[in-house]
């Protein structure tokens, strides 16, 4: 890329503005911000192939990906026409799927971001060389890049366009600093001092800068402007940012007023500057942030700024000291302001706690003279534009610097916001300020103000109320077993290890309270803060057992000391006391004289004093030793321990000692036990969280199982955070310590983060293929992240986050633009490398594409993982994916692209409802009746189609065969046009269902008869996928029905046999139960009772299996029937409340249901039961105008009634009457000749053989098939 010479001359100028010019003469045709974006895109970025779907999306971002590509075609077509005919350059190769960038022409910032000569490595003549070129290069910067540009709602474009500024602002400041110290180092001050002067300009609050312009104007004789300079500076400062200059600063200022700036002569230059238009990479995290106003008292106070600067001097830095000594990082520190972030740029588990820590010590350390005003705020910043400004965007920032504003006048303190609070409010004294507005938020922020630290060291201390322990009962029973053998004289050491949360000082916790009631517990704590001091702990032990205050002298200490001393074996130690004074770090009072010992006999004796001193604390008690995190135990410690366990053991001590995984204890297996803690099982989490709040429904309490990993504290701050779980999926409590393990990962954490894209679980080689790294590289990151712990391996190619919440800190400490970037890679390699698995895990593809911004090709995909699903009967899966897949196109610009897809998905959802929730499922009815308003919009006739068999279904369930026979007339017609044959196999189906339960037996045969002949095997996936089913398998359960009605039981048999045959071929799970009720339902009529049941317990797993509840139910039904045939009458009757307590079980269902009940009943001689039934039977056949079981309705009510008076039988007569009468108006012979059978016994037993025998002779005439070889009796 660089400045073309072939042809005209085309330049292309991007700082201060966008200009193009040919020939020095501006063209005019680049008319537009799309295509001036695209241009500059593609100029300043490194010449590759640029995907088109991702120049679209950048560009025209929230377009549909079609308009969108389609405006990327006129932008590069238009680009053409304004700069390839003219200039006679080809700039552009255009690919179908890739575009690439010819830099045949100048562009400025290429030509800015050159490499120069490293002038500070050269000798003088040869920087005198290549100054002329740096300053050429220099005025290239005219200003911002595309200073006033913007592409409103394309958020990627704006965060490279602000990336870009950025880094080549950085760029300009550190060439202008260079220029500025080549020109001094050769003593040509004024020379430098415009290049000093434009880097103040570009970056005025930056100090540096204007302590180098004073410097040069003093040493080129100029000290008046010089303090100019100053006094600019004093005043920039205070009113951009309310602070007064740094000392280094002011030290100048002083040195130019008294001629002496000799010290000042040679600059301080940033060593870290580059010219280079990288920046590190980007990232979000979580950070509190202090600030602290140190003012001078009124009283105290002075006219003279200089005089009132030098007061501040020695608070400020005893304030920086604080800052260190409490871990934070100080970005500012101008005069009385210090700004100052905790957990930057190393993540820490306790940065908030810190940071109030050090605002107190900083409030206690102003004292009387001076005033410290501090905000402290938690939030989350995007860092990693520039190193020394960790946020960017300074939200978080400024809501710390507004909140000290909220302390009252003329008073010291420490103001904290609700979101610190919420973290480390636990551990201080703390009082409500008030409310205040916050620009951005819905609603005002809570302010604390802190008065002091409370007793609380650890988050046991701090709790308010301790959840009941549970899933530890094994491991409190082994520790109570270890205090008895010590209490009979037996020592024991034993180190409990588990990660953080796990409950280990829980466990110690209530084994502590058991055991404090007969024996001594003596407790040591190590804190990471104090990782580097030597015997922190054991000095922390021995200051509480003497008794040492915080008001002590250092006399009184010392005199405590030598008290305790006396009353112990180690009053015979001449120096004992001196010992540990020394250790204390007490001064040595008169008349004890320092020892003369060598180091390492120090070291010996102190560890043997140590030892005796903390034995002599249990001497002759029961006691036990509690030493928590000893991970976080300095060496001196560790090396005692090493040595003192055994000496516990021998002396009947029980030592309990805990640490996190990783830690290596320092003394041998022999000497001590380790204990795991593993996490907790799930019911024991369940009893957790309803012992936090036992208000949680279950759904939220199965996703805080999932999420918390068995882990307690997770379960705790989970569930304490409830109520923001739909704005946050990581507590604030827990993001630091999850955010430090994953900051101690290094290099390897950008390999997390990828992985967190990926998913909680994810495939190794997919992670390869979109890493940016080599293989090695990869490799290695996963070995330390396996190490770690935060991976564990799934099978040889399958790994998975150990914990739901650490893959959620990796995914969410990367910006925006990153894990868009992320995705897009993951999708690409999906699609490019892994074709078998997109289509086996399409669901995969569609996430990636989602997160890439390929928002409707995500559509399609999750689509084919809905029509997956429901082939496979996987029905609540099949709703997420199409609920996601209508989620994803309802996000694009409603233009009608997309109707026919969406069209498909509202009838797959309707399916996969219809399956999951019955056929009468409100929400399966929205779906179509959507789909009908979108396929009716579209005129797409095979959506329309698709619709109303749905709401066919819908309303033959609810309404009757006689409401739902228009819209089968309405198929039949769309079917008979289009000549689909699945079409017409489904209205045959339809119609024949909707006439023969009618009564029109005859006419739904011949409906049912024609569909049959259509079905060919490969119509199954098409069926599925439109209907949710396949139609041949409920077209021939329907055809086994009207045929076993009409006196053709053989025909019937073999019919349901077919359809399950079918059914079991193709695997369906929502036909094969279709199919299974065929075959217990023909079973039934037949009156075989064990073959029935062996279908009804296949149709219970089945329906069990797949979450089917409609043919669950009608499972329990058959079973009612089967037991009750067996003599139990209990299923009958459970199925009867169900009915009752029901209503919205369809109508259709309980025809067939009522038939079985009754006959059921009947069989087991509960008549008055069995007549009920027969009453509401009858009377919902009539409501709907179904009567096609009416006449088995009248035959069982007959029975019933000649059965319970068979002295009155002329009512039983006439339901056999209506019985025969009905069943030969439709045509059901099989009904009819149950009937006349029924009415012959009532005439035989009342003298009436002779009309019997005719009746029965005329029925057995009509019928085909062996009556008793079908069990038509």
């Amino acid at each position: 890329m660089g400045i073309g010479n072939r042809g005209r001359a085309l330049a292309l100028r991007l700082f201060n503005g966008f200009d193009i010019r040919l020939d020095g003469r501006p063209i005019d045709g680049v008319s537009y911000n799309t295509m001036r974006a695209l241009l500059a895109y593609l100029a300043v970025e490194p010449p590759r192939d640029h995907r088109r779907e991702f120049l679209a999306e950048l560009l025209w971002e929230g377009q549909d990906p079609t308009t969108a590509r389609g405006n990327l075609r006129r932008a590069l077509s238009d680009l053409r026409r304004a700069i390839e005919g003219p200039s006679g350059k080809g700039l552009f190769i255009a690919g179908k799927q890739s575009l690439r960038f010819i830099p045949d022409l100048s562009i400025d910032v290429f030509n800015f971001t050159r490499p120069l000569a490293a002038c500070d490595r050269q000798s003088e003549q040869q920087c005198r060389a290549c100054l002329a070129e740096m300053e050429q290069t220099a005025g290239l910067y005219r200003g911002e890049f595309l200073r006033g540009f913007a592409l409103p709602g394309c958020y990627a474009f704006d965060e490279w366009l602000l990336h870009q500024r950025e880094a080549l602002h950085r760029h300009a400041l550190a060439l202008f600093e260079r220029l500025a110290t080549c020109h001094e180092r050769l003593g040509h001050h004024a020379g430098a001092l415009p290049f000093a002067l434009r880097y103040v300009e570009l970056e005025p609050t930056d100090e540096s800068g204007h302590r180098r312009v004073m410097r040069l104007y003093a040493l080129d004789n100029q000290s008046g402007v010089a303090l100019h300079q100053y006094s600019k500076c004093v005043q920039l400062l205070k009113s951009e940012l309310a602070a007064l200059p740094e000392e280094e600063t002011q030290r100048l200022a002083r040195q130019i007023r008294r001629g002496d700036v000799g010290a000042a002569a040679r600059p301080r230059t940033k060593g870290q500057a580059r010219l280079a238009v990288s920046a590190a990479p980007a990232e979000r995290r979580q950070v509190t942030v202090l600030y602290c106003e140190l003012t001078l008292r009124e009283a105290f106070d002075s006219d003279d700024p200089e005089e009132a600067l030098e007061r501040l001097r020695s608070p400020q830095a005893r304030c920086l000291d604080i800052v260190r000594r409490h871990g934070g990082h100080t970005v500012q520190a101008h005069g009385g302001g210090l700004l100052v972030y905790f957990g930057y740029p190393q993540a820490n588990e306790n940065a908030a706690r810190h940071g109030v820590n050090a605002a107190l010590a900083m409030v206690q350390d102003a004292g009387a003279v001076i005033e410290a005003r501090i905000g402290v705020h938690t939030g989350m910043i995007v860092t990693g534009l520039d190193p020394s400004i960790p946020d960017s965007v300074g939200q978080t920032s400024r809501l710390a610097i507004q909140f000290r504003q909220t302390l009252p006048p003329g008073q010291s303190g420490v103001a904290i916001s609700d979101a610190t609070h919420a973290i480390a409010g636990r551990y201080f004294e703390c009082a409500e300020l008030r409310d205040m507005p916050t620009p951005g938020a819905a609603k005002a922020r809570c302010v604390y103000r802190v008065m002091r630290a409370n007793s609380a060291r650890s988050r046991l201390d701090a709790a308010t109320r301790l959840t009941p322990m549970v899933g530890r009962d094994a491991e409190l029973a082994r520790l109570h077993g270890l205090w008895r053998q010590a209490k009979a004289g037996q020592g024991h050491v034993l180190l409990l290890q588990g990660e953080p949360g796990i409950g280990k000082s829980r466990l110690i916790h209530s084994f502590r309270q058991a055991a404090a009631g007969d024996g001594a517990v003596f407790e040591l704590r190590c804190f990471a803060e104090s990782c580097h001091s030597s015997f922190h702990p054991v000095i922390g032990l021995i200051e509480t057992v003497f008794g040492f205050k915080r008001t002590d002298t250092p006399g009184r200490k010392f005199h405590k000391l030598a008290a305790h001393l006396t009353a112990t074996p180690l009053s015979r130690d001449a120096a004992a006391v001196s010992l540990l004074g020394k250790l204390l770090g007490l001064p040595l009072p008169t008349g004890y004289q320092a020892l003369a010992m060598t180091a390492d006999e120090v070291k010996q004796h102190t560890f043997s004093l140590l030892a005796e001193l903390m034995l002599s604390m249990v001497a002759g008690k029961c006691a036990v030793l509690i030493w928590e995190d000893l991970h976080w135990a300095d060496y001196s410690t560790l090396e005692f321990l090493s040595g003192f366990v055994e000496r516990a053991n021998s002396a009947g001590v029980l030592m309990l000692l805990t640490a996190r995984p990783g830690f290596i204890p320092p003394w041998t297996s022999t000497q001590a036990d380790t204990a795991t803690l593993s996490p907790l099982g799930q019911q024991d989490v369940e009893q957790m969280v309803m012992a936090l709040d036992a208000r949680l429904p279950k759904e939220t309490v199965a996703r805080i199982i999932e999420r918390a990993d068995g882990v307690p504290l997770f379960i705790e701050e989970i569930v304490a955070s409830i109520a923001d779980a739909a704005n946050a999926t990581i507590p604030s409590t827990l993001h630091d310590l999850l955010a430090t393990r994953v900051d101690d990962l290094g290099r390897a954490k950008g390999t997390a983060q990828l992985a967190a894209c990926l998913g909680r679980e994810f495939d190794l080689p997919l992670l390869q293929a979109a890493s940016t790294l080599d293989g090695q590289q990869v490799d290695e990151h996963l070995t330390l992240l396996f190490e770690t712990g935060l991976l564990t391996e799934r099978g040889q190619t399958t790994a998975q986050f150990k914990h739901a919440l650490i893959q959620d800190v990796c995914y969410q400490s990367q910006t925006r633009a990153d894990r868009k970037a992320a995705h897009q890679r993951i999708a690409q390699a999906l699609l490019t490398d892994f074709p078998e698995l997109v289509a086996t895990r399409p669901e995969l593809a569609a996430r990636h594409c989602f997160g890439g911004g390929e928002i409707a090709r995500a559509a399609e995909y999750w689509a084919m993982a809905g029509r997956r699903d429901l082939a496979t009967g996987a029905n609540i899966e099949a709703i997420e994916h199409l609920n996601a897949a209508l989620d994803a196109l309802h996000s694009l610009p409603a233009d009608g692209t997309y109707t026919r897809l969406e069209t498909m998905l509202y009838l797959n959802l309707g399916a996969a409802w219809m399956s999951a929730g019955g056929y009468g499922c409100e929400e399966a009815r929205q779906a179509h009746l959507k789909a009908m308003e979108l396929s009716g919009g579209e005129k797409d006739e095979a959506g329309l189609f698709a619709t109303l068999r749905r709401l066919w279904m819908v309303d033959y369930m609810y309404l009757g065969s006689q409401a739902a026979s228009e819209m089968a007339e309405q198929m039949l017609r769309l079917a008979q046009q289009t000549k689909d044959p699945v079409q017409l196999q489904a209205a045959h189906d339809s119609y024949g269902v909707s006439i023969a339960c009618s009564g029109d037996l005859a006419g739904g045969f011949a409906h049912h008869t024609q569909g049959a002949a259509l079905y060919r095997p490969e119509h199954h996936s098409e069926m599925v996928a439109r209907f949710g089913e396949n139609v041949a398998i409920n077209n021939g359960v329907h055809l086994a029905m009207i045929l076993w009605l009409r006196g053709y039981p053989g025909q019937s048999w073999a019919c349901v046999e077919s359809a399950l045959a079918n059914a079991r071929e193709q695997a369906h799970p929502h036909s094969l139960c279709i199919a299974l009720y065929g075959c217990a339902l023909v079973s039934r009529w037949r009156r075989d009772v064990e073959v029935s049941a062996r279908y009804v317990e296949e149709s219970l797993a089945c329906a069990a299996e797949f979450e089917l509840p409609f043919w669950q139910l009608s499972a329990a039904a058959d079973w009612a029937w089967v037991s009750a045939m067996r003599g139990d009458a209990s299923d009958s009757l459970a199925f009867l409340d169900q009915l009752r307590d029901n209503p919205e079980i369809p109508g259709a269902a309980r025809i067939l249901f009522y038939q079985q009940l009754a006959d059921g009943l009947v069989h087991l001689a509960r008549y008055p039961e069995a007549l009920a039934v027969l009453d509401d039977a009858i009377a919902l056949a009539d409501e709907r105008n179904e009567p096609y079981l009416e006449a088995d309705y009248h035959r069982l009510k007959g029975i019933c009634l000649m059965e319970a008076s068979p002295d009155d039988v002329q009512e039983a007569e006439t339901c056999f009457n209506k019985a025969l009468s009905i069943s030969r108006h439709q045509g059901a012979l099989s009904l009819e000749l149950r009937a006349a059978t029924d009415m012959a016994t009532l005439w035989r037993e009342t003298g009436r053989e002779r009309e019997a025998t005719r009746l029965l002779d005329d029925v057995h005439g009509r019928l085909e098939e062996d009556v008793v070889r079908e069990r038509l009796i």
